[in-house]
């Protein structure tokens, strides 16, 4: 009576078995590895777009910005140009009511 070991996997080289194994467990690493590279790609390729788009949306507005205050500081010009004594009134009396603001400060806090 004699074994038919070609249908008998239990009865198979040990180190074929070994072998085997050993490359499906590198094969899985590998697409892990590839899964996680591609996720962390694309991770990086998202946080570089948020941070551009970030960016461009503070350029914007810190232009925005400078010409709001450029189109004020224009227009307070074109003011004390036509108006010199009122300007220096107006002026005199935000430095008082400023002054004053300070002065109460610093008494309450007993200085």
């Amino acid at each position: 009576m004699s074994i038919d070991t070609s249908k008998n996997t239990s009865l198979r080289d040990p180190g074929e078995t070994t072998h085997d194994l050993a490359n499906r467990v590198l094969k899985s690493a590998e697409q892990a590895y590839d899964t996680t590279r591609n996720f962390a790609d694309e991770s990086l390729d998202q946080a570089q777009r948020f941070a551009r788009r970030g960016l461009d949306a503070a350029s914007d507005a810190g232009a925005k910005a400078q010409k709001t205050l450029a189109r004020y500081a224009d227009s307070t010009g074109e003011y004390v140009a036509s108006q010199p004594m009122k300007s220096v009134l107006i002026a005199a009396a935000a430095g008082a009511a400023i002054a004053a603001l300070l002065l109460s400060a610093r008494r309450r806090n007993g200085r």
